[in-house]
């Protein structure tokens, strides 16, 4: 029986995996804890009203900044988040997710006529004896997730991943995707595309104040959920910095295809996951910006570098950054 009280909460291995994660900020920016001493608003926390994101937060805060130098934590309230947990705020998101489901259930059962008797051979021949009855493509795929917990968790692969292989994991990776890139990602509703619009008028707002005055400067390490990063990887197109977006994923796609998609949850989302924008401006004032996603650097549609001109963000964001956000939310 699951414990939901639990099942809320921060796992031992999330708690040790934020800790490192903040270890890493402290070593990769020296110079942001430095300031620290001078002004303890140099460096900000903000969190979504959930247990487990607050967890994370204070665990990486407490291993970024060992001193104890910053504010605590800021925590927004779920009834007002339109910045973390924006789909809990958005109307028109709730009842594009009720409407997505048709289509999500068409195209999980065209996947399960194609694959569906691959794995359940072999995950039967894995099961061996252990089960009597044949196994749905639901169950398997809760095998599967069972089995990313495992890994997550207690970084144990001696179970429940011991029956999938390469072309097994992806496959079932491939059906989990299809439901996630209609409910959060970029073949959904219209608004999938356009939710994240407060969080990124919040970004540029502190980008342009660090622009104005550079001294005064705040950095922000904001802690939301993996479906926050998904309406970012819609609004900036980070399923085309990570693969080919055409065609869109489907249940009929095939094998080789499905290994070039943009939208893969396991690049995007993985356990920890992370983005971060770095801020640069050279001698001549210019400014620049790399984007870091789960600490490696992509390149949007646009850049030719790492270190993209910040007009080239600016443009991206130009028809969301200012939205109004109970506009595009009503239903």
């Amino acid at each position: 029986m699951v414990n939901k009280t639990k099942a809320a909460e921060l796992s031992t291995s999330g708690y040790t995996t934020s800790a490192k994660l903040g270890q890493r900020m402290h070593q990769r920016y020296p110079e942001l804890w430095s300031r620290l001493e001078s002004n303890a608003q140099t460096i900000q926390f903000v969190s979504s009203e959930f247990q487990r994101t607050i967890a994370t937060a204070n665990a990486f805060r407490s291993a970024a900044d060992p001193q104890n130098q910053t504010l605590p934590v800021k925590v927004i309230p779920l009834d007002s988040d339109t910045i973390l947990a924006m789909k809990l705020t958005c109307p028109r998101w709730a009842a594009a997710k009720t409407t997505v489901q048709t289509q999500v259930a068409n195209e999980i059962s065209t996947f399960d006529a194609i694959y569906g008797a691959e794995l359940q051979a072999h995950v039967s021949k894995g099961l061996l004896k252990h089960s009597a009855h044949e196994l749905t493509p639901e169950q398997i795929q809760t095998m599967y997730r069972l089995c990313g917990y495992d890994v997550s968790l207690y970084n144990e692969h001696s179970h429940w991943c011991t029956l999938f292989d390469e072309r097994t994991s992806a496959l079932l990776e491939l059906r989990s995707d299809i439901r996630y890139s209609r409910v959060y990602g970029p073949y959904g509703a219209l608004i999938n595309q356009h939710i994240a619009c407060s969080l990124f008028s919040t970004i540029v707002k502190d980008i342009d104040q660090a622009l104005r005055n550079p001294s005064t400067a705040s950095s922000m390490f904001r802690f939301g959920h993996a479906e926050t990063l998904m309406f970012v990887s819609n609004l900036l197109g980070l399923d085309q910095a990570l693969g080919l977006t055409a065609p869109p994923i489907t249940g009929n796609m095939t094998f080789e295809q499905s290994l070039h998609r943009g939208f893969r949850t396991t690049a995007l989302v993985p356990f920890s996951s992370n983005l971060g924008i770095e801020l640069y401006v050279d001698q001549t004032s210019q400014a620049f910006f790399r984007l870091l996603l789960n600490e490696r650097v992509v390149r949007l549609p646009g850049c030719t570098s790492g270190v993209c001109p910040l007009g080239v963000l600016r443009s991206k964001l130009a028809d969301d950054v200012g939205c109004a956000y109970a506009d595009i939310c009503q239903v």
